[in-house]
């Protein structure tokens, strides 16, 4: 039995995982697309696909060969190749994340002809209506809980040596069930402790999929209620549902202010702000403009804390130079690859600091 252990430099932005057995995800928002063992060639799919929707993309194959002489690295390529032959929108998406899974629980050709070969895309939910007011449903979920257990579980700092100080969730005895799932993932409460001034503009994507980020960041807020921390909240959705063509650099609106004096009030603008609007299924957005607007309303903000989306660009980035003040990016739903995108934003903008 041979392994092979080629370099992959035709796929070297692709995150390599090792798994014993790849279980196929089920859902509307998967869409699997078969190869047989030790075959290039990709069965047909009738699904059509949006490449603006698309959060991953996962080559999945078996790392045993029977074949010295046999290229994995090859095949993969192939695969690679024949895939944006089926889906050539694929190159068209600025930014999403690429997986090479290779499955290492078989060690003969016949039990691996059982496991499964090829791709799995995952799509973001697209925006509408119905998904808006699952997502504030899930915020509202999640504080209404938050309020009738804050007996049962605190949000305390830990000291590591590498990191320094960061937040974890520690839960008392009688701990009630769903244990608040939306702070599961605390990474982003851990960055945004590191924002240690007074006076900032918050400004917050609230368009689609960000439910989960935007509650975390609203847990953060609801520490400093009333005090200097946080002078202004913006939230923006990307122009209230208008049409593409109708979002101009500068105009495109769908933007809401509120101060961090109450939670039920800015739970309320926040849920306008994601009525109004999920964003139009572009890859960009009008991040500076709502930052630019928030310091219009607020002219006592010293420095900027941008929520922004992994999988988005901003559509009006030509408009940061009109901004001298700091502006801090942290970027949501980069636990897995950050968007290289903003790493760029970092290095172009001396006033654009990115965290993730």
């Amino acid at each position: 039995m041979f392994f092979y252990q080629g370099s992959f430099a035709q796929l070297n932005d692709f995150k390599y995982k090792e798994v014993v057995k790849y279980h196929l995800p089920e859902g509307e928002n998967y869409l699997i697309i078969p190869s047989d063992f030790a075959h290039e060639e990709l069965k047909e799919i009738s699904q059509k696909v949006s490449v603006k929707l698309i959060e991953s993309v996962s080559l999945v194959y078996t790392k045993y060969c029977f074949n010295p002489a046999f290229n994995q690295q090859a095949l993969n390529e192939k695969r690679w190749e024949n895939l944006q032959e089926i889906i050539p929108q694929l190159s068209a998406q600025a930014f999403y994340v690429k997986y090479l899974i290779a499955q290492t629980g078989c060690g003969d050709t016949v039990l691996c002809k059982e496991f499964f070969h090829g791709f799995v895309i995952k799509f973001r939910q697209p925006s509408s209506v119905v998904q808006a007011e699952k997502e504030i449903e899930e915020i509202d979920r999640f504080f209404a809980k938050s309020r009738r257990a804050s007996s049962s579980f605190d949000l305390v700092q830990r000291w590591d040596d590498k990191t320094g100080y960061y937040y974890d969730t520690i839960y008392r005895e009688g701990e009630p069930s769903g244990k608040h799932a939306i702070l599961r993932d605390t990474l982003l409460l851990n960055l945004l402790r590191q924002m240690d001034k007074d006076n900032y503009l918050l400004v917050v994507d609230v368009t689609g999929s960000m439910a989960p980020y935007t509650a975390q960041t609203l847990k953060w807020v609801e520490q400093y209620a009333n005090s200097k921390k946080i002078a202004l909240i913006t939230f923006f959705n990307d122009g209230d549902n208008a049409p593409s063509p109708a979002k101009r650099i500068g105009e495109t609106g769908g933007i809401y202010f509120t101060e961090n004096k109450d939670m039920i009030k800015i739970l309320r603008v926040m849920r306008t702000a994601m009525r109004k609007g999920q964003g139009g299924g572009e890859d960009e957005e009008n991040d500076v403009e709502a930052i630019l607007k928030g310091l219009e309303e607020c002219t006592k903000c010293e420095q900027v804390i941008l929520i922004a989306d992994n999988f988005e660009r901003f559509r009006d980035e030509m408009l940061l130079n009109q901004i001298n003040k700091p502006v801090y990016i942290v970027v949501a739903g980069a636990d897995e690859q950050i968007n290289p995108y903003y790493l760029q934003l970092q290095e172009k903008y001396s006033n654009v600091k990115v965290l993730y």
